[in-house]
């Protein structure tokens, strides 16, 4: 939304009833929760002032209670001792007074720390505090009183029985009497501060009720100059608009010159729109009824000439029907002509169309033939690579005879060591003489085994060397056959392809001669049913003509009777054109 349409927005009457009436209400929202509030604070102050009287009091009169309890067993004690007995720690009297006064500090610190009596007097401090130095000092005269009884004077407990234990309980007396007299001014300050809360809670609400009379007030202030007294004016302005149109006197170039920010300003804004478009009404019916009175007249001398010019129109349109029977005649011999050019058109159409499936027949095949020869090429590749693998692993595998050489080597060594040893077996069994001729044997057996171990080697490494040669050989020999292969077998196969390319090329090259030849025939073909059908329209064109100028002739003779009506129609419409300058007279100014 921009600044602009907010501003209008803002400036409403709508909005500012629902401003006003928002403020109203939330006025009376705060009305409400201040009155539960103060209603609240009211009874949750009654409350809690009851209850912590009620305990204050509870707990005053208990710590009475106990000082009145320790009094009598004291009396007790006294009275036990000037009798002569024995007083000890073991004394019920004496325990019970000595368990009391261990608990009078618990209602003390009460009074002194918690009660209301020292938050809410004014004098409650102090009371408390004189409460609890009484209470102590009576402890201390308590405690005297026992211990001179346990020592058996008598006459000391007497005295001090009398004289400051009196006199300290009576002090304890008064801060008791002091105590309540304040629990006593706090049960009836709990009125007054009620009353005063109440008062409060009145006087907000009252000033509530002030604001939301003002607001309304100024609502109907605000609503009298923005809406009612403009709605005023502009009823005013409107009224002598009005009038001076009644009168004969109206002025369209008046406006409603009232201004607002409301959406009043929309109907005053609405209302010059409307009297701006009647006055461009009432503009153009005066303009208009000039013109037909000038239309008027000119249309009449022109209806003469037509009527002259009609009877002239029927001659003529006699003599054309005459040319358009030999028109008639013309197109029928055209339409006979058309209809042998057409079924020859048929025939080049049909032998196009079938050298064109041929065309693509024969652009299958070759396509199949480059497939074909370049899947061979393909297929004789992988074999080759395969070949070549195979070639390089067995020249690789033949190598491995050279391992053959090396063993031999080690054999003819083996031999040349046996050899040897037989060589000195056999001396040493010549030494042993008759006893060594057996191991003799032996020798020579061996040397023989060693001399054909070497002769067994030396034939290996000879047959070795020309494995080695042959492998080697073959290996040339299939890498020269691998050679020719890549080099001719393949190049034969690629000019295969390039074969099957230039004819499916050619079958490509034919095929969109033919269909271009077919597309023209088809063209021509259809040319020839249009021209056939154009030859047929116009044979029932001049047909129509013919019929429609006979008719024309007929209806001449209609349009002359028709001219005499429309001359009485148009004195009809100068007798509405001089009415409509009479009713717009009452509108002077334009």
């Amino acid at each position: 939304m921009t600044k602009k349409q907010k501003g209008n927005v803002l400036s409403t009457t709508l909005f500012q009833n629902i401003m006003f009436n928002a403020i109203i209400l939330i006025a009376f929202i705060i009305y409400a929760i201040v009155m539960m509030q103060a209603l609240s604070t009211i009874t949750s102050s009654a409350t809690v002032a009851s209850t912590n009287q009620s305990e204050l009091q509870r707990q005053e009169g208990k710590l009475h209670q106990m000082t009145v309890n320790i009094n009598g067993d004291v009396h007790t004690i006294v009275s036990t001792t000037a009798a002569g007995g024995i007083v000890s720690d073991d004394n019920d009297s004496v325990k019970e007074v000595r368990k009391l006064c261990s608990e009078l500090d618990k209602y003390v610190s009460y009074i002194t720390d918690e009660s209301i009596l020292v938050s809410q007097s004014a004098d409650g401090p102090a009371q408390a505090a004189e409460l609890a130095s009484c209470i102590d000092k009576y402890k201390s005269a308590v405690e005297n009183v026992i211990s001179y009884a346990q020592t058996g004077d008598a006459i000391m407990a007497i005295t001090v029985l009398t004289s400051d234990y009196e006199s300290v309980n009576n002090a304890l007396e008064s801060s008791y009497q002091a105590v309540e007299d304040s629990i006593q001014a706090l049960s009836e300050n709990l009125g007054n501060y009620l009353g005063g809360v109440k008062a409060d809670a009145s006087v907000k609400g009252i000033i509530l009720l002030v604001i939301v009379v003002v607001i309304i007030l100024a609502s109907l202030i605000i609503t009298y100059f923005r809406v009612s007294r403009i709605i005023k004016r502009m009823t005013q302005e409107l009224d002598l608009i009005i009038q001076n149109i009644q009168n004969g006197n109206g002025d369209l170039t008046a406006r409603i010159h009232t201004r607002t920010s409301t959406e009043l300003q929309t109907i005053s804004n609405g209302i010059n729109l409307f009297i701006e478009t009647l006055q461009e009404i009432i503009r153009g019916v005066k303009d208009g009824a000039v013109v037909l009175t000038t239309s008027a007249e000119s249309m009449t001398g022109q209806i003469q000439r037509a009527s002259d010019n009609i009877t002239n129109t029927s001659a003529a349109l006699e003599e054309l029907s005459a040319s358009m029977d030999t028109v008639s005649a013309t197109a029928t011999e055209i339409d006979d002509n058309l209809a042998e050019v057409k079924a020859a058109t048929a025939r080049i159409h049909e032998e196009a169309a079938n050298g064109s499936l041929t065309a693509a027949d024969i652009r299958k095949e070759a396509d199949e033939i480059k497939q074909l020869a370049s899947q061979k090429k393909n297929d004789t590749g992988s074999k080759m690579e395969e070949l070549s693998i195979t070639l390089q692993q067995s020249v690789k595998d033949s190598e491995k005879v050279g391992q053959i050489n090396e063993l031999t080597n080690e054999i003819l060594t083996i031999a040349s060591q046996t050899n040897l040893l037989a060589l000195n077996a056999s001396i040493e069994a010549a030494r042993a003489g008759e006893a060594g001729r057996g191991f003799a044997v032996v020798a020579d057996e061996i040397s023989t085994l060693a001399d054909n171990s070497r002769q067994t080697a030396s034939n290996i490494q000879s047959i070795s060397v020309e494995v080695t040669e042959a492998v080697r050989t073959l290996s040339d020999h299939a890498l020269e056959v691998i050679a020719f292969i890549n080099e001719n077998v393949l190049s034969d196969y690629d000019s295969f392809v390039e074969t099957g390319e230039r004819y499916e090329n050619t079958a490509l090259l034919m095929d969109r001669i033919l269909g271009q030849f077919t597309e023209l025939a088809g063209n021509l073909n259809t040319i020839m049913d249009q021209m056939a059908n154009s030859v047929t329209s116009i044979t029932e064109s001049v047909r129509e003509s013919s019929d429609a100028i006979n008719m024309s002739a007929v209806n001449s003779s209609h349009i002359v009777d028709e001219i005499s009506q429309i001359d009485s129609a148009m004195d009809e419409n100068n007798r509405v054109t001089s009415q409509l300058n009479d009713n717009t007279k009452m509108f002077v100014t334009l």
